[in-house]
């Protein structure tokens, strides 16, 4: 439920679960979680980047983006 968008207060009382540690305890990251995360950074810092302008230098944030290291793929 987490994974999609569900709050987690909300899902833990949905799951009957008592506690929001114990629905941690269950809420298992696996692989494809990190997968999906890398691939949501980089989604988010692309749209980031073509929006934002950089003040100092006067150039866009995506011409500037290849300063930064990207996030390994998994």
């Amino acid at each position: 439920m987490t994974r999609r968008g569900i709050n987690e207060t909300v899902a833990t009382r949905i799951s009957g679960h008592k506690t929001a540690s114990v629905f941690r305890c269950y809420n298992i990251t696996d692989e494809f979680d990190l997968i999906d995360a890398t691939q949501e950074i980089e989604l988010r810092g692309q749209v980031s980047a073509e929006s934002q302008t950089d003040t100092k230098t006067h150039t866009s944030a995506s011409e500037s983006a290849h300063l930064c290291p990207q996030l390994p793929r998994i």
